[in-house]
């Protein structure tokens, strides 16, 4: 299954695409739905996010259980 595959790489040895970057490089992303969602999980991004680096900053633009 693709999913474990991918968890396996960054759990595993490290995720090898990041490796591309450099750690102390700054960016962004915007995430766009192009069809009518509902934003699910806003709790357990900001969880990942914080263990992942204290310092990332996620601005919700909508709350969990918004529709899109």
């Amino acid at each position: 299954m693709v999913r474990r595959a991918a968890l396996a790489e960054d759990v595993g040895a490290g995720d090898l695409t990041a490796a591309l970057i450099p750690a102390d490089a700054l960016a962004g992303a915007r995430i766009l739905s192009r069809e009518a969602a509902v934003l699910c999980g806003a709790p357990w991004v900001d969880e990942v996010f914080r263990q992942l680096d204290p310092r990332v900053r996620v601005d919700w633009r909508a709350a969990d259980g918004s529709p899109l």
